[in-house]
């Protein structure tokens, strides 16, 4: 049953820095735009929640069933249509679980920062980023994602 406090509710003490008056958890709807221009169109979008309390939000989603050879991705791949936007590079995204399935074999573990209103995709640990090449010409490939940032 969902609890409503009018005003917050104080956590630690009675300051201002303590008060807990912000919270929110719903739905978004995820797009995989290029970082030069582009997008992939016509995935499924399962599970892709968010949690909001104060200045954090965490969200999810499994992305499946992109067609790699529709994409008209040009650049990185972008991770868009965040409920909230990031604080880019103040606070760096966390990127607690983030697979690409069926893409590469090569490269299936993949990592990402805020970049603007998106998470910007890389390789694994490194800095170079996502890329239509490491796509191939698979018609089922998945996203899963799991993400922790600050918002502007």
């Amino acid at each position: 049953k969902d609890l409503y406090l009018s005003g917050g509710v104080y956590l630690g003490g009675t300051g201002a820095a303590n008060l807990l008056d912000d919270y929110e958890s719903g739905t978004w709807t995820p797009t995989i735009v290029g970082s030069t221009s582009g997008s992939i169109t016509g995935f499924t979008v399962s599970d892709a929640t968010y949690t909001k309390i104060g200045d954090t939000v965490r969200l999810s989603c499994y992305l499946s069933s992109m067609n790699m050879t529709t994409s008209t991705v040009v650049g990185t791949y972008e991770i868009g249509g965040l409920p909230f936007s990031p604080d880019s590079y103040a606070d760096v995204v966390s990127v607690a679980y983030c697979n690409m399935f069926s893409f590469d074999e090569s490269t299936t573990s993949i990592s990402g920062y805020c970049n603007g209103p998106v998470i910007r995709l890389l390789k694994g640990s490194s800095t170079s980023g996502v890329t239509d090449a490491d796509s191939g010409s698979n018609t089922g490939a998945a996203i899963m994602i799991s993400v922790t940032y600050k918002v502007a």
